[in-house]
């Protein structure tokens, strides 16, 4: 349970870290439309913020940069490291039943924090949201292949 569990939260939490690169881009054009006073401009995603917002993102970002991609680094290797565990706990440990019920409570638990909970007004909210949302995530589109597309594969 927990190691499935855990390595969901990791990759839901790591989710942050997509948009992260992009706030250098999104400061470098505020800033060019904030000296223009260019208001007919397109806005960006750090628009909405105060000055003194601004001006502490534009200082801390750099400074956190580092921190943030070792932090992810990090992840990843707790990720792996957990992944290899799991499968020796997989191939060696409990019965069947056993580890149908606990990943499958893993799944629920997680589906159910990320899903509905977080999104409540009241909880800290998803990984990546703030003052400004710099993190642009799309569920995928799953698409049922037509008669056609499954004819080719099965040639």
């Amino acid at each position: 349970f927990l190691l499935v569990f855990c390595n969901l939260l990791i990759i839901e939490e790591g989710k942050a870290y997509l948009g992260w690169e992009r706030i250098k881009d999104f400061l470098r054009m505020e800033e060019y439309r904030r000296i223009e006073d260019d208001k007919d401009g397109s806005e960006t995603a750090i628009s909405k913020l105060k000055n003194e917002e601004y001006l502490h993102l534009r200082h801390q970002y750099p400074k956190n940069t580092n921190l943030v991609r070792l932090t992810f680094c990090l992840m990843a290797i707790l990720s792996l490291l957990w992944d290899l565990m799991f499968l020796s706990t997989l191939l060696f440990f409990h019965l069947m039943i056993e580890k149908v019920i606990a990943s499958g409570l893993a799944v629920l638990l997680w589906f159910a924090l990320y899903k509905f909970t977080f999104q409540l007004p009241l909880s800290p909210g998803l990984p990546g949201q703030g003052l400004f949302k710099y993190v642009t995530w799309s569920e995928p589109n799953l698409k049922k292949a037509t008669r056609s597309q499954t004819r080719r594969f099965k040639e």
